[in-house]
């Protein structure tokens, strides 16, 4: 049944993915509008600032945008604008930590995309300062499976496809992430 709705899909001209692919405004707005809030509320729980936030979920719709075309299916955009948000905001994480550590300039001593003032998230989205602060110190390998199960809400066969893992790798980090989680919170 699966394969049978991707072929329909791919000889579908109209699909969204279809119309981005070809360079439909239209298309590209709707692709925002429908996953943003996602790709934003992703980008913090990963431990990125609003304002970085923000500007990360540019990053990856530019990204998308570039590369639409390996995004293989409709189903599969949430899970494809996933590994992007997660590559860049490891990334971010990466030359935050990178800029502290040599004391560059006015990003000496900040987190990574951390705001000034900052800007509001999304309704629905809120994170405290600890919260983001035990999120930032746990390796990304146990924030992706924590962020996508416990917050996200997916399942971990959802979880195991997003992330190419066997689902009893992804039940091993979930647990994982949780201890240290709770380790970090009480410390924090």
């Amino acid at each position: 049944m699966a394969s049978g709705r991707r072929r329909d899909e791919r000889l579908n001209g109209n699909t969204l993915l279809n119309r981005c692919g070809r360079g439909d405004q239209e298309a590209w707005r709707e692709l925002f509008e429908r996953y943003a809030a996602a790709v934003y509320r992703w980008s913090r729980f990963f431990g990125i600032g609003a304002s970085g936030a923000e500007d990360l979920t540019q990053e990856v719709f530019v990204t998308a945008f570039r590369h639409i075309g390996a995004c293989r299916s409709e189903g599969q955009i949430a899970p494809w604008l996933f590994q992007i948000t997660r590559r860049k905001a490891a990334n971010a994480r990466r030359l935050g930590w990178f800029r502290r550590m040599i004391g560059s300039g006015d990003d000496a001593g900040r987190d990574a995309g951390s705001p000034e003032g900052g800007s509001p998230m999304p309704a629905g989205v809120e994170l405290s300062r600890d919260l983001e602060n035990v999120l930032r110190r746990m390796p990304l390998k146990l924030v992706d499976v924590l962020v996508l199960h416990d917050l996200d809400g997916r399942s971990r066969s959802e979880i195991a496809a997003v992330l190419g893992l066997a689902e009893g790798t992804v039940a091993g980090r979930l647990a994982n992430a949780r201890a240290l989680f709770s380790e970090l919170w009480e410390a924090e």
